[in-house]
């Protein structure tokens, strides 16, 4: 595995461009995808739910505060609300934490999405364009998701910073929501 080099984490759209369209052409291929599972599809259900029928609860609003929650679900809720411009229903919060499994993972999908957003103007991801526009398809599968956890990796020899390409807000800054839009 080639590391991309450190100065690469100073380029607004190296995500964009280095990640980004790597996750959109896996998307396009769906040998290289994976369909929900019963119970990922259970939690799009609620999403879908909470989305599409007004007034409508959302069995997920108090699982940040729940002290037995999965730590990836919180961990998802935190990064979602810490590192994005984006938001959804915390029922897709949820589905998006599952689907995920681990923080990598997740962080993969949500710098995706956090892409698909910006390129569709929408700074709230719906269980439907979830479902029926980014996702239609599946999910990548752990093969495929490695392959893209290894190709933004960034050479930092010789530092205590992370290697991850998608730590860095500086590289993302392509497809961030500016305060001035």
């Amino acid at each position: 595995m080639k590391e991309l080099p450190k100065e690469t984490i100073n380029n607004p759209s190296a995500v964009e461009d280095i990640f980004c369209k790597k996750f959109q052409k896996i998307l396009s291929d769906v040998r290289l995808l994976r369909p929900m599972d019963e119970h990922e599809m259970k939690i799009m259900l609620a999403a879908v739910s909470v989305d599409m029928v007004e007034g409508t609860e959302d069995p997920f609003d108090s699982i940040k505060e729940d002290p037995n929650a999965p730590f990836i679900v919180k961990l998802t809720f935190k990064i979602l609300e810490t590192r994005f411009t984006f938001t959804c229903s915390n029922s897709l919060k949820a589905l998006i934490a599952i689907v995920s499994e681990t923080a990598g993972t997740a962080i993969m999908y949500l710098t995706y999405l956090q892409c698909w957003a910006k390129h569709n103007k929408r700074k709230y991801i719906t269980a439907e364009d979830f479902s029926m526009e980014i996702f239609p398809n599946g999910f990548p599968k752990k093969e495929q998701m490695q392959n893209l956890w290894d190709c933004q990796k960034v050479d930092r020899a010789g530092s205590t910073e992370s290697d991850n390409l998608l730590d860095y807000q500086s590289a993302l800054k392509s497809i961030q929501f500016l305060e001035d839009e």
